[in-house]
């Protein structure tokens, strides 16, 4: 009989492997909360990188529409000018052939005058 005493206090083959496999059900349980949380956490990040982005693109291009309302009159006005100062050139060159054809000997006496006054400054100067 003390054979069947003995069997009594220990643990079945059976107890142990449900106390085993609970375990392993626990441990599991955890393990799934850990990956949910770990997802939950991810897709956080995700979604708040992703608004981010939106508002950093939505910025930038803002300031490449504000950058180019900016450069349209300054291009124009450029364009505008370049055309002037073209004019204001021709003008000048005819007006300059123009009078020195009606006053030849004025104008080589104008030109050797200049050439006097700029040889003096540059003598003095070196």
């Amino acid at each position: 009989m003390e054979t069947a005493d003995q069997n009594s206090s220990w643990p079945r083959a059976s107890d142990a492997q449900a106390s085993a496999e609970k375990a392993a059900d626990r441990m599991a349980d955890k393990a799934d909360t850990a990956i949910d949380r770990a997802a939950d956490t991810a897709t956080d990040v995700v979604e708040k990188a992703r608004a981010m982005t939106e508002r950093i693109a939505a910025s930038a291009h803002a300031a490449v529409d504000k950058a180019a309302s900016a450069a349209g009159p300054a291009v124009e006005w450029s364009v505008k000018q370049g055309s002037n100062l073209r004019r204001q050139q021709q003008r000048a060159t005819e007006t300059t052939v123009t009078y020195i054809t009606e006053n030849p000997l004025k104008s080589i006496g104008i030109c050797f005058g200049v050439g006097v006054v700029v040889g003096l400054l540059v003598r003095r100067n070196l």
